[in-house]
């Protein structure tokens, strides 16, 4: 039971994170929309600039991926060490469903999580940055530029 509900709470940072990456790569295009304008009227190849936001979206994704795993990692091992400390409000512990918890509860750190987390990330990361990079190669340089 504790698995699926992992899983499923994963399942939901993963959609949130990413729209939140649809979202920024959205943005970022619908803002240069006339500076990729001006790259079409210089003589830029469609499916060029296509693989240059693509290219951008790969490497934001892996920065973040990186800053994130780091991050993620320091706190995860803090807490598997430490953990946090309910002694103040709970004493003796408490039950729940017939298991004792002890009043200092602490995590657990799988390297292998972070492994799947980075490439899931970064593959959803690259299909919400299809629609916007195909955006930009049905643009018309006429249309933008006025």
């Amino acid at each position: 039971m504790s698995k699926a509900i992992i899983y499923v709470m994963g399942l939901i940072l993963f959609a949130l994170a990413s729209f939140g990456m649809f979202n920024t790569v959205m943005m970022s295009v619908y803002e240069r929309r006339h500076e990729f304008g001006v790259l079409l009227c210089v003589g830029m190849g469609r499916y060029w600039l296509l693989i240059m936001v693509l290219l951008e979206s790969l490497l934001l994704s892996l920065v973040a991926a990186i800053v994130g795993s780091i991050l993620g990692i320091i706190s995860s091992l803090y807490f598997e060490k430490y953990g946090i400390d309910y002694s103040g409000a709970l004493p003796d512990g408490f039950d729940y469903g017939g298991i004792i918890f002890e009043p200092v509860m602490k995590g657990y750190f799988d390297p292998a999580n972070v492994f799947v987390g980075v490439v899931f990330m970064v593959v959803v990361a690259m299909l919400a940055a299809l629609v916007p990079s195909w955006q930009t190669v049905r643009l018309q340089p006429a249309q933008v530029l006025q």
